[in-house]
């Protein structure tokens, strides 16, 4: 058995629709049985091998039971980096899994995302920010998000003010659209099916 890890060199890291538009194709990827890599890899009657699942979202863990790829995010000064980390392949697929991963990945694009269920799976992600706050409730206005910050003292923004400090413009400037939230779910609701290829095709 071996490990393989899959890099992608990602978006600036300022450029925070398609960092939010990754998480949600990592979801549409693998959050469920009937996600495509699971129902490709995992959901079969001899899956070819099991795949440790860690989800890093925010510097939290997340421990999905129907996800079987661990997608890594990290943030650097310049770029983000995105790792997919499979473990517990067989020897004999370690040279090839990589070629094999990019023609499914290709072959989603080409027969289209279902738009039914990427809505599905933007307003559970929404729902599940605020779960994470103790809150269900979609963040879909400023009364709301308010209420949120008022609950959770602030915590929810407190990686987004020290990546902006690390990171982000001398003058703050970016600060605000990295925890726009709202605007950056309600832009994504209206991506059609060829928005998600191209950013799947990246």
């Amino acid at each position: 058995m071996g490990r393989i890890i899959i890099s992608f060199l990602g978006p600036p890291p300022n450029d925070f629709l398609t960092r939010k538009a990754l998480d949600i194709i990592r979801l549409y990827l693998t959050s469920s049985t009937v996600a495509p890599l699971n129902k490709e890899y995992i959901e079969i009657d001899s899956p070819l091998w099991y795949v440790y699942a860690r989800i890093v979202f925010r510097k939290t863990d997340i421990y999905p039971s129907s996800s079987y790829f661990y997608f890594c995010t990290d943030v650097y000064a310049t770029n983000v980096n995105l790792d997919i980390w499979i473990t517990s392949v067989p020897i004999k697929y370690l040279e090839t899994f990589n070629e094999k991963l990019t023609t499914s990945l290709k072959l989603i694009v080409e027969n289209g995302i279902d738009m039914q269920r990427m809505a599905m799976i933007i307003n559970r992600d929404e729902r599940q920010v605020c779960g994470r706050l103790k809150l269900w409730m979609p963040l879909t206005s400023s009364v709301q998000l308010r209420s949120i910050l008022e609950s959770s003292k602030g915590d929810h923004f407190s990686e987004n003010v020290i990546t902006d400090v690390l990171y982000g413009a001398e003058d703050g400037s970016e600060l605000h659209p990295s925890m726009d939230e709202i605007t950056m779910y309600n832009i994504l609701r209206t991506w059609t099916s060829s928005q998600w290829a191209v950013l799947l095709s990246k």
